[in-house]
């Protein structure tokens, strides 16, 4: 034969069957990049707090029993806290560092994947909250700096998160509330945007101790990216032997360093790449499992038009590519709904979950894409399996009524 077989005439006079196949496909994909939007938008909430806000400090916990247990039972309290401006001032000399004396405390940050409690509230001296602000890139967009004990001020990105405002309470210790007396915003703008902010800073309780030394080094490194290189301060601390014997003496608990963070994030990141790995593994295989079933239905109803083609002398080879023309027409489209899908997908999200929880949200994602393009060509890899099958069984016309047989 001379004439070469359409693909495009069996789409236009089977738009219902091109459209179920197209639709069921386009969703799936849909459904596995929007997964990656989802994970990558809740890991990029930790990214701002461990990498981006608390990378700029180190927090050294002063364990405070030690302390106390080592000062006489006369003025144990007063003698602790002169051990712990000892403390202080040798670190900030030993790092070249600015430090700064508080009470620490952990609060919750909401995400799309839950919430996460591990992050720290600092609250110092009502003097140096400044000193927060100055290195943290930030400044007050709404309220007054805290003046009496146990107020705060919360990033507004925080304050978004967890429904805060001025004039709120927030209790971190079941005994003590905190009053919020003003919002924060980060200087730093990236695409025309500020970045996001959690920062929760303000003046301690009178009659806490502060059982941290926060630190704003001056040597931080970065690579040729532009990223801050990771500096285990812990072990720096222990080369020092007027600063490795408060390690030994265990009046330094531990160091909260860059490194720390960075392997915290990672550990974050596993786990919930891990866990969304499975959730798709197996979605996509059920899916996948429906998409080749509903493909072979569809090249069972093919078989007797293939049957008459070959006998009207169309070779398998020109049928072959006919099939071809038709799967990839099918998937192109597929590709289109699947977009359209996405979109869709992310606009909800974005208004129901994103946006209430102040998170920024990843729009587009270059992995889920190169994911997606494989799914593409697997897919249509494994279809050939049943092309092929179907090729095999196509018989002429005085054999065509064995084709329903």
């Amino acid at each position: 034969m001379t004439s070469k077989l359409s693909a495009l005439n069996y789409v236009r006079n089977n738009i219902k069957r091109v459209c179920l196949i197209s639709i069921v496909f386009g969703m799936f994909l849909a459904m596995f990049y929007s997964i990656g939007m989802i994970v990558e938008s809740g890991i990029g909430v930790l990214k701002s707090v461990f990498l981006d806000q608390y990378g700029t400090m180190h927090v050294v916990s002063i364990d405070e029993n030690v302390l106390l247990n080592a000062s006489s039972d006369t003025g144990a309290r007063s003698d602790a806290n002169v051990k712990l401006e000892e403390i202080r001032a040798e670190l900030s000399r030993t790092l070249n560092s600015e430090a700064i004396c508080c009470d620490t405390m952990n609060f919750d940050i909401g995400t799309v994947l839950g919430a996460f409690s591990f992050e720290i509230a600092f609250l110092t001296q009502k003097g140096e909250v400044q000193v927060f602000l100055d290195h943290q890139q930030v400044e007050i967009s709404e309220g007054v700096m805290p003046e009496n004990a146990n107020e705060l001020l919360i990033g507004e990105t925080y304050a978004k998160n967890m429904k805060l405002e001025i004039g709120d309470t927030i209790s971190f210790r079941k005994s003590i509330n905190y009053r919020i007396v003003g919002i924060l915003q980060d200087k730093r703008r990236k695409d025309g945007k500020r970045d996001a902010c959690y920062l929760i800073v303000g003046t301690k309780s009178d009659d806490t101790f502060p059982g941290a030394i926060v630190l704003f080094p001056n040597d931080a490194t970065y690579d040729g990216a532009g990223h801050r290189e990771a500096i285990n301060y812990h072990d720096v601390l222990s080369k020092y032997p007027n600063t490795a014997q408060y390690i030994d003496n265990r009046q330094i608990e531990y160091v909260v360093d860059y490194t720390t963070w960075e392997k915290q994030y990672t550990i974050q990141y596993n786990a919930i790449t891990n866990a969304m790995n499975k959730i798709r593994i197996i979605s996509s295989t059920a899916i996948f499992i429906c998409l080749i079933v509903i493909f072979n239905l569809y090249m069972n109803d093919r078989r007797s038009e293939w049957c008459l083609y070959h006998s009207i002398g169309y070779s398998s080879k020109e049928i072959y590519f006919l099939i071809i023309r038709e799967l990839l027409i099918i998937l192109s489209f597929a590709v289109l709904v699947g977009f359209v899908g996405y979109l869709g997908i992310y606009e909800v999200i974005n208004k129901l979950l994103f946006e209430p929880l102040g998170v920024t949200p990843v729009l587009f994602i270059g992995e889920e894409t190169l994911g997606c393009f494989s799914i593409l060509t697997l897919f249509f890899g494994i279809l050939q399996t049943s092309v092929f099958y179907t090729l095999q069984r196509i018989k002429t016309v005085d054999a065509i009524d064995d084709c329903f047989i």
